[in-house]
């Protein structure tokens, strides 16, 4: 499904070459969506083994979850997830489907109002396919 797709650029009175296109899914086919639930199931399997660590993913948006009483240990379970062996990170680049950083969120929550200030940085390496 993923092969030998290509596309071509129409607008004012120009129209490309055709363009081959190495990764994404295509938008609108209906075979799309089970595709994509096979394509990213090693994704959602990236928290077995982590008591604490949890994926969620709807189609391409995905969300890694750490639950533990500080934010310190939050952010290493969220570390380890992504850069780990079988980890995020390897899953995009065995998988062509690069990370876009610019897209990433941390949000910290606590019930603890005291503790909302106690959050650190979580440092991720930049992906590179």
């Amino acid at each position: 499904m993923l092969e030998g797709r290509q596309t071509t650029l129409c607008f004012d009175d120009y129209i490309s070459e055709p363009i081959p296109i190495d990764n994404g899914i295509g938008q609108g086919d209906l075979g799309s969506m089970p595709g994509f639930n096979f394509f990213n199931a090693d994704l959602l399997d990236i928290s077995k083994g982590r008591k604490n660590g949890l994926v969620l993913a709807f189609v391409n948006d995905a969300v890694l979850i750490a639950i533990r009483m500080d934010f310190t240990q939050m952010h290493d379970i969220l570390h380890d997830m992504m850069t780990r062996p079988s980890g995020a990170l390897q899953w995009s680049r065995e998988h062509n489907s690069p990370f876009e950083y610019s897209k990433f969120a941390l949000m910290d929550f606590t019930c603890n109002p005291a503790r909302a200030t106690d959050s650190a940085p979580l440092i991720l390496p930049h992906a590179t396919i």
